[in-house]
């Protein structure tokens, strides 16, 4: 299995949202934050993408980043080994 994560760089700010008068700011210009493979498709079909934080939840769509995005492959292998152990051990 093959997971991968995506590093966005913010161009514009992302406000969190908690029914506040305030909206302060959650991700600032330059930053870099990871997207899951879902996250990645919303936004690759013009969709918001809305994640829940502590206080309320924020919102981004694709114009809030750079159009250069890096790509981060993780392979996940699953196997099983022996230990060599054929009898019981005598104590």
């Amino acid at each position: 299995m093959i997971h991968r994560e995506f590093k966005v760089t913010v161009t514009e700010p992302i406000r969190e949202v908690s029914g506040r008068e305030v909206q302060p700011v959650r991700y600032n210009i330059g930053q870099e934050i990871s997207l899951r493979q879902d996250e990645w498709d919303q936004l690759k079909r013009g969709e918001i993408v809305e994640r829940a934080t502590m206080e309320g939840f924020i919102r981004f769509d694709k114009y809030h980043f750079a159009n250069g995005v890096r790509v981060i492959e993780i392979e996940i292998r699953e196997s099983e080994l022996k230990l060599g152990n054929t009898k019981g051990r005598k104590l």
